[in-house]
């Protein structure tokens, strides 16, 4: 049904009948404007209807008359039923065919809804002696009499005298106007045996609010019992001393402080007369009013009596903290969802646990950043990212662009031999459920409108607004990272135990390896049945996030976007300025080449003319590859590094920038050493050179310019020869001193005329040439 039926009316449902609307006993009326009907607007109960006679009987709830307080503080209202209007009943419906009066529910009292287990002794009691007052308005045939013959004083009458009888002088007797009172709720409340019970769910005392007396209500307190301070007996509180509790408790309690805090302040404002300085200078409030203060535990019970324990807890702790994990639940974040890739939450946490660089397994380089991508529908994770960078939304783009795009190639970069349809997650989405951090920047929201993404922001502090992927965060801790090799595990950690960076052994690649596995177990295995309702509640699938995933794409959801991969570099991929120098493109220390740098010869171009600049997309997960923009095509080249061994397998580019910073640090600190070194040898170099002057100042100086520059080539051929004959009178040495050391260590002699033969014949050389 909805509101272009033509049976709907206002907001009014009603059904289409043939002849007038028909009303009947026990009917609840709620008439709006009676017309000729001797009754004025109000609520009704249709205690007899005869269409026989045409005859028909209303009897009205009765209207709230002025509260009474009672000593609990709450309020009581002494309801005064009166006697049945008769009207026609077929004017009644006519009217009521006009919707001029509609039928409706009235309120039950909590007398109704009781047990017959469930009521006191006294309840009973009372219960049962109505019951016989009530004996003969109840039947048909006694209705009848009551109704259309005008009998009910008769009635009255007659069950009055009856039990009057049965009482002695000196008992309470019974009057006409309680039994009328007693038929008349009766009737009101369908004739219900719970209806006889009394209604004194809120009274404390009867009907009306007691003003304490002079004595002391309550148990002797134990300091008069034992005599220690018998004249401390107490107050008694009255209503001016709750309307100051509960003053206070609204100045100064809830989200402000506790009840102690509330209580001082009260103490303070209300039960002392001011302030005066004593002896020693320092202020101090005046005692005399004290004695009339009512105690912390009245002060707390009062408040408990005024406010429910929802409505105190809501006050005592903040605001944020009840939107968080107290207020109600209002439904699942999955329930007007039509189908997956509808809406993506995307969050990040550090995850618990200290990775190594690549380069060097001794280098501690912190905690990994992970971002999570989850679809909302289905509970499927259709992206991951991890990196050293923090929270930013240079790093949460990434994490969209491993969700938009196929994971085959991403899959098998880290080493699994699968394909696509192993983690079927490459489309986009219509809405992006995120944090109000990183998300909301310029960048994202030029992203955004590439894509055409709506970002849906969270309000500050409220995570529970994205349960769904705040909940894997602890799956993840809980599953895969509390059992690495340096995790923290701080709760458990005592003093003196073993520094948990000290076990860390995982790189950023191999901890990417088991989130990833864990992430694809995940997908296919989690239960996600709760999903399964309404028109996908007969599905006969294993209820898991892949399953639902590929069903909702080929049965619900119709076409989700799928973008291209020039157009996820445009929107999401980081972009930095490089420079093409004579080895190629330069880009984080090393040289990339590719097919548009030799067509259009940009090495040769900056050989020539300098150099050029560029601007690139890269990826930090792959530092082997660059993507540069065709001009002429519209769409992206790949650049490859030259040397690909430079890059150590599976590094990452925020590892190579650390190592590169890390090289600079060292640089820095052998600063002074080198400094040192050049320095000495600038120092040598001088000694040297002052040397050499000297020994030529020593020589005989040629007699012309023309003598000193002549016959150089056979000066350099002279300097040569002397070189290796020197060379090899220096290597018949070292021959001789080695036979001779040999000799010695076989313990015999060498000839005697040995040596003196090769010296012989080395001098003889050198007086040849």
């Amino acid at each position: 049904m909805n509101a272009n039926d033509k049976f709907f009316r206002d907001g009014n449902h009603f059904q289409p009948t043939t002849m007038t609307e028909r009303l009947g006993r026990h009917n609840v009326i709620n008439v709006i404007k009676p017309t000729e009907l001797p009754i004025d607007p109000g609520l009704y109960r249709i205690v007899w209807a005869n269409r026989v006679s045409d005859c028909a009987f209303v009897l009205r709830f009765p209207d709230r008359l002025p509260e009474s307080e009672v000593s609990t503080g709450n309020k009581r209202v002494k309801l005064k039923l009166h006697r049945p209007t008769r009207v026609s009943l077929s004017v009644l419906e006519d009217v009521f065919s006009k919707r001029l009066i509609v039928k409706t529910r009235a309120f039950v009292p909590k007398r109704l809804n009781k047990k017959e287990h469930e009521l006191s002794a006294a309840e009973k009691k009372v219960k049962g002696r109505r019951k016989g007052f009530t004996d003969d308005f109840l039947h048909e045939k006694d209705l009848i009499r009551i109704f259309e013959s005008g009998e009910l004083g008769r009635y009255v009458a007659r069950t009055v005298e009856h039990h009057n009888k049965t009482l002695s002088q000196d008992q309470k007797k019974l009057t006409r106007y309680t039994v009328y009172q007693i038929v008349y709720r009766l009737w009101l409340y369908e004739c219900k045996e719970s209806a006889l019970i009394s209604d004194n769910a809120n009274c404390g005392a009867p009907g009306k609010y007691r003003n304490p007396g002079l004595r002391k209500r309550g148990r002797t307190p134990k300091r008069i019992k034992t005599g220690h301070a018998p004249e401390r007996i107490g107050v008694n509180t009255g209503p001016d001393d709750r309307a100051l509790i509960w003053l206070a408790w609204d100045l100064y309690g809830g989200s402000l402080g506790k009840y102690e805090h509330a209580y001082h302040k009260m103490i303070e404002d209300h039960f002392t007369d001011g302030w005066c300085e004593n002896e020693q200078g320092v202020y101090e409030p005046s005692k005399t009013l004290l004695e009339k203060r009512p105690s912390l535990e009245t002060f707390r019970y009062y408040v408990k009596k005024k406010y429910t324990p929802v409505e105190l807890l809501k006050q005592m702790i903040p605001a944020i903290t009840w939107e968080q994990t107290k207020r109600a639940i209002l439904g699942k974040a999955f329930d007007r969802l039509f189908g997956p890739a509808q809406a993506y939450m995307i969050d990040s946490t550090v995850a618990d646990v200290y990775l190594v660089s690549s380069f060097n397994p001794f280098w501690i380089i912190g905690r990994p950043v992970v971002y999570l991508v989850r679809d909302v529908w289905s509970g499927m994770i259709v992206g991951v990212h991890v990196a050293l960078e923090g929270p930013s939304w240079h790093t949460a783009r990434l994490a969209l662009f491993n969700a938009f795009s196929p994971k085959g190639e991403f899959l098998r970069s880290l080493g699994f031999k699968m394909t696509d349809s192993d983690w079927p997650c490459a489309h986009g989405c219509l809405d992006i459920v995120h944090d109000r951090g990183e998300q909301l920047s310029i960048p994202s929201t030029d992203s955004a409108h590439d894509l055409r993404l709506n970002l849906s922001p969270c309000p500050p502090f409220r995570p529970d607004k994205k349960g769904p992927i705040e909940t894997l965060f602890h799956w993840l801790r809980d599953l895969t990272v509390k059992w690495m090799p340096g995790a923290v595990l701080s709760r458990a950690r005592e003093r003196g135990q073993r520094d948990c960076r000290l076990d860390a052994t995982l790189t950023l690649h191999r901890f990417t390896r088991i989130l990833v596995h864990a992430i694809l177990t995940f997908n296919k295995t989690t239960d996600v049945s709760d999903r399964l309702v309404g028109p996908l509640s007969g599905l006969e699938i294993k209820a898991t996030p892949i399953n639902l995933w590929n069903y909702g794409l080929d049965n619900l959801h119709g076409s989700p976007p799928q973008w291209d991969q020039d157009t996820l570099y445009t929107a999401l991929l980081p972009s930095a300025n490089v420079s093409v120098r004579e080895a190629g493109v330069h880009f984080a220390g090393h040289a990339y080449r590719g097919h548009m740098v030799d067509k259009q010869q940009w090495q040769e171009f900056v050989r020539t003319f300098g150099n050029k600049k560029l601007k690139i997309k890269y990826h930090p997960n792959d530092p082997r590859r660059i993507f540069c923009l065709n001009d002429t095509t519209g769409n992206y080249e790949t650049l490859t590094v030259t040397v690909p061994s430079k890059i150590p397998e599976h590094a990452r580019l925020e590892e190579i920038f650390d190592c590169m910073v890390y090289r600079d640090l060292v640089r820095e600190d052998d600063a002074d050493i080198r400094l040192l070194d050049r320095v000495a040898h600038n120092r040598f170099r001088d000694e040297e050179i002052k040397k050499a002057a000297e020994a030529r100042d020593q020589a005989i100086p040629p007699a012309s310019k023309a003598e000193h520059l002549s016959d150089i080539k056979d000066k350099r051929a002279f300097e040569a020869e002397v070189e290796r004959v020197r060379e090899a009178v220096q290597r018949n040495r070292r021959d001789v001193d080695e036979y001779v050391v040999a000799e010695d260590s076989d313990g015999s002699d060498a000839p005697p005329d040995l040596l003196s033969k090769l010296l012989a014949q080395t001098e003889e050389l050198i007086d040849h040439d």
